[in-house]
């Protein structure tokens, strides 16, 4: 009778160690799943969103707060760029943001604060470049909200 009760204790305890071993499992699992759609989502937001192309520069230039593009050493100003006054523009790095309405000037902007940076809204634009120091060019992002 001691060694049937004790078999009977034996059996249930593996069978609780088995389904708590399969719930921890499961747990895991969902835990990884949720962070792989994080980095996923991340990841296209990322690409989908960064408006610069870094193969479409000038280097040893930038556009001064008159407009006019100066040589400056270790400058890079970016090709054209549609803007939307309704959106929200993001960069990770500091810059200066010229602002045009077709090919007609309106202003330069010196964002230099902490980063992430949001730029200024200009009602009349619908174009930009930005132009900064060409040691940002690796990893330069500017995102559309």
């Amino acid at each position: 009778m001691k060694k049937l009760l004790n078999f009977s204790l034996l059996i249930f305890v593996l069978v609780l160690s088995a389904c708590n071993n399969e719930a921890e499992s499961s747990e895991e699992q969902k835990a990884q799943e949720t962070e792989d759609n994080k980095t996923s989502e991340e990841s296209k937001n990322d690409s989908a969103a960064n408006m610069f192309n870094s193969s479409e520069i000038e280097e040893g230039y930038w556009i001064n707060e008159n407009g006019v593009k100066s040589e400056k050493e270790k400058m890079v100003i970016s090709a054209p760029m549609k803007y939307n006054p309704e959106s929200k523009y993001i960069a990770n790095k500091t810059l200066y943001v010229s602002y045009y309405s077709g090919e007609k000037f309106i202003k330069t902007i010196l964002h230099d604060e902490k980063t992430p940076i949001e730029l200024e809204l200009v009602e009349e634009a619908d174009n930009i470049r930005v132009s900064f120091d060409e040691k940002k060019l690796e990893d330069f992002k500017l995102t559309v909200k």
